[in-house]
């Protein structure tokens, strides 16, 4: 049984070496699993004629989101007004970028406070279009947070996530703030839309489309109770179909359907 990730097809399989290797590992597996039906049908470009596959979805612990307390950020945000944040590694693709500009089209009044969790190579980048934007008292980097339990105490205060990121085989920092009750932005045709319902959990945008992201914004910081709808709804359906016990549950399935093949 071979379990693939996003890497694999996004990165390796561009490369025809790679991509024969890859394919000798499909033939020779009796099942192929894929983390995200978007995952699945990028590969199907490479490799049609690959049988026995499946998608199964990465999940959440429970145990550690329940036990996450509300990390206090009254000292880095001082207004009561709604917190967004992104989670995942500072790299291009990721498109923090998109909300600031999100953020820089918004009234001073109405901007939402920017919570940056995570460090890497786009950083400086991100601090100078802040700077250009006069956006530095709304926006706050956390740099790297080496405590998974303190990564969810920052979720557990913050309103919505938002990451528009592209090439996202699945997006596990997504699964992680819907099971905190926030809604969640990503991208269309990307791996989140397996799970993101459009207007209930949250929100499917196009890319490079920071309008967008700022008109949702400004919807639900204005609407508090279809915010606090929809965060609910987010954890609901992560809680019921995206925990580590139901994706043990499914990979015995497949294994077991392996195994009857001998």
């Amino acid at each position: 049984v071979t379990t693939v990730h996003g890497s694999s097809i996004y990165k390796s399989a561009k490369n025809p070496i790679c991509r024969r290797q890859i394919r000798s590992t499909f033939e020779a597996s009796s099942e192929v699993i894929y983390n995200s039906s978007i995952l699945k049908s990028k590969s199907e470009s490479y490799f049609p004629d690959i049988r026995n596959t499946n998608v199964l979805h990465n999940g959440i612990p429970l145990d550690r989101v329940e036990s996450a307390p509300e990390a206090d950020l009254s000292n880095i945000f001082p207004e009561d007004r709604i917190i967004i944040s992104s989670l995942d590694y500072l790299i291009e693709r990721k498109n923090h970028s998109d909300v600031i500009s999100a953020i820089s089209e918004i009234e001073p009044d109405e901007r939402p406070y920017y919570l940056i969790i995570g460090k890497g190579p786009n950083r400086e980048a991100l601090e100078r279009q802040i700077k250009n934007n006069g956006l530095s008292e709304y926006v706050h980097f956390t740099e790297f947070v080496p405590e998974h339990l303190d990564v969810l105490s920052n979720l557990n205060s913050t309103d919505i996530m938002v990451l528009p990121s592209t090439d996202e085989a699945f997006g596990i920092a997504y699964i992680e703030a819907m099971a905190c009750g926030s809604p969640v932005i990503g991208c269309e045709g990307e791996g989140p839309s397996d799970f993101i319902k459009d207007g209930e959990t949250g929100y499917l945008v196009p890319p490079d489309d920071p309008t967008t992201i700022a008109d949702i914004l400004q919807e639900l910081s204005e609407d508090q109770n279809k915010l606090d709808q929809m965060g609910d709804a987010a954890r609901e359906y992560v809680l019921e179909n995206l925990t580590w016990e139901e994706n043990a549950r499914r990979n015995k399935e497949i294994y077991e359907q392996a195994i009857e093949q001998f």
